[in-house]
């Protein structure tokens, strides 16, 4: 009898390329999974001219740690990060300024609030280098690619790389850390390719074949593998690259170079499945994962 396909783990990473929170359960919005007050990705780090800094450029920022702030009702009203050798900062609405400004987002403006100049020292005194750090609100608003809106209650999002939820699968994953130097490589943990759904419980690579599911009483569209970069070379516990790996093995086993469905192009390892919201809802970990309709497997070839 086959498994049926669970949701096996949810994260939020309300502070972008900052450690993720793993939560039992959220709400899955419009703009991204939501836990009370915390939305995922409303916090990022730019530099001066207003530029992302991620973990492409900064390993360190995995072991910025995030932990859920809650109120005496034990309400999520905002996140504390925390640091090796450096006091907690604490992140709320209480830090965000009335000041809109526009920052850049792989190469794309999008609108921001500015915060209390602290947050920025603080991030600055661990990196290095002088960072600011901006807030998404629900005036900031930043629209999705206009190709994947069709499928979607909702046309925002966070400021996620490009859509509001990722997708993995645990025993994809377990399939890969098979292929890695013959099954005698240091395992890949989930953590590297950072997803918000973790499902298990399905067969390898099936979900490359889905387009709409159900996963409590949210419905999402799959519209887009996810292609991967340099942050899954990162070892999220130590802040440093480690090689090559798992990308050298996925350009092996899951390479795609195939029109998008905006008229870009995608062309590189792929690893998960980007996810927009159908119907918002609460999701819980344990909750049953109902694939509505598959389509065809994305092409997979090795890299030339």
């Amino acid at each position: 009898m086959n498994a049926t396909p669970a949701l096996s783990s949810l994260h939020l990473y309300p502070v972008k390329s900052c450690a993720g929170i793993a939560v039992p359960q959220a709400y899955a919005g419009p703009r991204g999974l939501q836990v009370d007050q915390v939305l995922d990705r409303s916090w990022m780090l730019v530099d001066p001219a207003g530029v992302m800094v991620s973990q492409r450029e900064e390993a360190r920022l995995a072991l910025v740690r995030i932990h859920l702030l809650q109120d005496a009702e034990g309400m999520a009203i905002g996140v504390q990060a925390e640091a090796p050798g450096q006091a907690a900062l604490t992140l709320t609405a209480a830090q965000v300024l009335p000041d809109i400004r526009t920052v850049t987002v792989h190469g794309r403006p999008v609108p921001v609030h500015a915060t209390a100049s602290r947050a920025g020292r603080w991030f600055s005194e661990w990196l290095g280098r002088p960072v600011h750090v901006v807030h998404q609100t629900e005036q900031d608003v930043r629209p999705i690619a206009a190709a994947y809106t069709k499928a979607a209650t909702a046309q925002t999002v966070s400021l996620a790389d490009g859509f509001q939820y990722l997708l993995a699968s645990t025993s994809t994953l377990t399939h890969l850390q098979d292929t890695l130097a013959g099954g005698s490589g240091s395992p890949i943990p989930m953590a590297r390719f950072r997803p918000n759904l973790v499902v298990s419980g399905s067969a390898p690579d099936a979900e490359y074949s889905w387009r709409h599911l159900t996963i409590g009483a949210a419905q999402f569209a799959l519209v887009k593998a996810c292609e991967r970069c340099v942050v899954t070379t990162i070892d999220q516990n130590i802040g440093e690259r480690t090689g090559k790996q798992p990308l050298a093995a996925l350009a092996r086993s899951h390479f795609l170079d195939m029109p998008a469905p905006d008229g870009s192009r995608i062309h590189g390892a792929v690893f998960g499945e980007n996810a927009v919201p159908v119907v918002t809802g609460l999701i819980r970990v344990g909750d049953v994962v109902t694939v509505l309709e598959c389509g065809t497997p994305r092409p997979f070839r090795p890299a030339r």
